[in-house]
């Protein structure tokens, strides 16, 4: 009878640390997103960001880009998608109007989260967070795209286990993998495997 009781106990205990271990994975993915509104908001009053003096607004997103490595670059888009200024040099015109939430942040005049993809300036994985920018009549007239580094975010990820032999996938809307934690086997732009 001790030895059931034991046994209950410890799968009370699994469950317990199992229950927390998600909701901490859940407020780190809060704050994640929640950072990245922040930081879009604030660079979206920018004069340079709303201005027409591209090199002004580009020297404020590389110091940025710099100063922040969870993030791969942050740049801004005219109505039509086509960025003005960018964190990071580009090598010619680039159009982020084929992008959802491009599309979202412009229709909601609010904060968006994209899914998973390759950024077409680094070739490395990505997720999108979009703003829209205002003039100073509060018409929107472009948006600001922060760009999480997803490598970055599996790493954090893995700092945070606390189970061993324990592993975590987050996801985006797609059920497409964006990070995962330890990094064996399963790999950052593929599906979740339906049988986990």
């Amino acid at each position: 009878y001790s030895t059931w009781e034991l046994m209950q106990g410890e799968i009370r205990n699994v469950h317990q640390s199992a229950e927390q271990f998600a909701q901490f994975s859940s407020s780190e993915q809060e704050q994640v997103s929640e950072g990245a509104r922040q930081v879009l908001h604030v660079l979206a009053q920018l004069p340079e960001i709303k201005g027409s003096d591209n090199t002004a607004c580009s020297n404020i997103l590389a110091n940025f880009t710099v100063q922040m490595p969870q993030y791969l670059n942050v740049a801004a888009a005219d109505l039509k998608g086509n960025v003005y200024c960018s964190g990071l040099p580009l090598n010619g015109p680039l159009n982020i109007s084929d992008r959802p939430e491009f599309w979202r942040a412009i229709e909601t005049g609010d904060f968006s989260i994209g899914n998973y993809a390759v950024s077409p300036v680094t070739g490395k994985p990505q997720l999108a967070f979009t703003y829209p920018v205002k003039n100073n009549t509060g018409l929107i007239n472009g948006v600001i795209a922060l760009v999480l580094d997803l490598e970055w975010l599996s790493k954090d990820l893995a700092k945070n286990i606390l189970l061993e032999g324990s592993m975590i996938s987050i996801t985006d809307n797609n059920g497409i993998v964006i990070a995962h934690a330890p990094h064996k086997g399963m790999g950052v732009g593929q599906p979740l495997p339906r049988d986990l």
